[in-house]
């Protein structure tokens, strides 16, 4: 409740294991946050979080794309399972990419390809 509803931003679901907070997922709320972590299908499993309110959708997306990458390249297990999209109707890619979707699903898909 201490998020105005309102509110755009990107979060982190954290969870308590052995007395310390692991990171769980990590998402954003184009709309409403507030909203979006009282309805989240995670709220269980969490028990804590972490929210970064934003001025607008473009950076609540940058900083869900940092922390997916920055626990990704450090190997924390969350549990994403794509990459953050773009918010709706923008086109802007990933600050944090050096591929573009298509790429990095020709790379998954076929092991020998590589990019440009």
């Amino acid at each position: 409740m201490q998020i105005p509803a309102g509110t755009i931003g990107a979060y982190v679901l954290l969870r308590n294991e052995q007395q310390q907070a692991t990171p769980l997922y990590v998402g954003r709320s184009d709309t409403c946050l507030r909203r979006r972590l009282t309805r989240h299908p995670l709220r269980g499993r969490a028990t804590h979080f972490v929210a970064a309110p934003t001025l607008n959708r473009y950076q609540a997306f940058a900083i869900e794309s940092a922390w997916y990458h920055r626990y990704l390249s450090s190997g924390t297990s969350i549990t994403n399972q794509i990459h953050p999209a773009s918010p709706a109707r923008t086109g802007r890619r990933c600050p944090f990419c050096c591929e573009t979707e298509i790429e990095r699903a020709l790379r998954r898909a076929l092991p020998s390809f590589s990019s440009p």
